[in-house]
C-alpha cells in the first residue's frame, strides 16, 4: 500500500479531504473522497468555461460515470412555476442522493432540474422523480431526456436537447408530459424558429392566411385535415362533424389556403407553419 493509497482510505472514512503533511508539516499528498469528487466532477460538467467542461467530461468518462452514446442521458425536469429555488435545489440533491435511482444532479437551470442517469433505468427513475414530487406535493409539468452522443466531448449538446424536450411536452397539450428529444423531430425543428409571426408570411402564405385571432375554427379544420393525411372520414370523425360539413369548411377556404392544398410542398408548409402557431400559441 502507498502513501497515496492511504490518503485515499482516509478521505473515504472521514468522508471529507485528506492531507498528509511530512514532519515540516509540508504536505505530501492529499485526497478526497470519491463521493465529493464524484460530485464536483457532476458540477463542473456544467461549468460556463468550455475547457472545463470538456476536462470533467474526460473524468467523468474515465471513471465510467458517463458512458458515451445510448447507454447515458441527461433528464431535464419541469416543476411548478411557483416552487422556490431552494426546493428545487433540495429535490434534486435528495434524488441525486437517492438508491432508488441511477441518476446524478447536475444543477438547476433556467427553472429546469437537470440530472444524468442511465436509459437502462428510465423507467424506475422516471417513476421515483414523480413519487418524490408527489410526496412533497409538488406537480412535475414535463420531463425531457436526450441521449449522450458517442462523438461528443461535452455534455451541454445533450443538456440542452433535454431542456428543448422538456420544454415542449410542457407546453404542448397534445403531447405526453415525458418524452425523448428524438420523439419530438418537427417539434424541435419548430421551437428553433424565432417566435416572429411576420415569417409566417414567407414560411407559408396559407398559414399567414389563417393565423389571426379568429381563425382558430379554420386552422383547427385545416390541422385536423392534415393531421388525417387528407382523409375526409378521418377528419371529421375527429372533428366530430359530418363530411359534407368538412368539404363545405375546406370549400370557404381562402383561395391562397385551397392552392396549397394541392400543392405537395405547400401543402407541407402549411402543415408545419400550423403547428408552428400552436406552439407559438402555447408558449404564449
Amino acid at each position: 500500500m502507498t502513501i497515496h493509497d492511504v490518503a485515499d482510505q482516509l478521505a473515504e472514512t472521514i468522508r471529507r479531504p485528506a492531507v498528509i503533511d511530512d514532519l515540516r508539516y509540508q504536505p505530501l499528498v492529499s485526497s478526497r473522497p470519491l463521493g465529493l469528487l464524484r460530485e464536483e466532477t457532476m458540477s463542473a460538467l456544467l461549468h460556463p468555461q468550455p475547457g472545463e467542461r470538456r476536462q470533467a467530461f474526460a473524468d467523468a468518462v474515465a471513471k465510467r460515470w458517463i458512458l458515451r452514446g445510448a447507454q447515458t442521458a441527461v433528464w431535464a425536469v419541469t416543476l411548478d412555476a411557483d416552487i422556490s429555488d431552494l426546493e428545487q435545489h433540495a429535490m434534486g440533491r435528495r434524488l441525486g442522493g437517492s438508491r432508488a435511482t441511477s441518476m446524478d444532479f447536475l444543477q438547476a437551470r433556467d427553472g429546469l432540474l437537470l440530472f444524468l442517469g442511465s436509459r437502462a433505468h428510465a423507467h424506475s427513475d422516471d417513476d421515483a422523480i414523480r413519487q418524490d414530487a408527489q410526496q412533497r406535493g409538488l406537480q412535475i409539468q414535463s420531463i425531457g431526456t436526450a441521449q449522450v452522443n458517442s462523438r461528443h466531448d461535452d455534455l451541454l449538446p445533450a443538456v440542452e436537447r433535454a431542456m428543448t424536450a422538456a420544454r415542449i411536452t410542457a407546453i404542448v397539450p397534445q403531447l405526453p408530459n415525458t418524452a425523448d428529444i428524438t420523439q419530438l423531430g418537427p417539434w424541435a425543428m419548430l421551437s428553433m424558429i424565432s417566435c416572429d409571426r411576420s415569417y409566417l408570411e414567407i414560411f407559408s402564405p396559407a398559414a399567414h392566411a389563417l393565423s389571426g385571432p379568429d381563425d382558430e375554427e379554420r386552422r383547427r379544420t385545416v390541422e385536423v385535415y392534415l393531421d388525417s393525411g387528407c382523409h375526409p372520414s378521418v377528419a371529421s370523425r375527429i372533428l366530430h362533424i359530418h363530411r359534407t360539413t368538412l368539404y363545405y369548411r375546406i370549400e370557404r377556404m381562402p383561395d391562397v389556403v385551397r392552392e396549397a392544398l394541392d400543392d405537395g410542398v405547400a401543402r407541407s408548409a402549411l402543415h408545419l407553419c400550423l403547428k408552428l402557431i400552436r406552439l407559438w400559441d402555447s408558449a404564449g
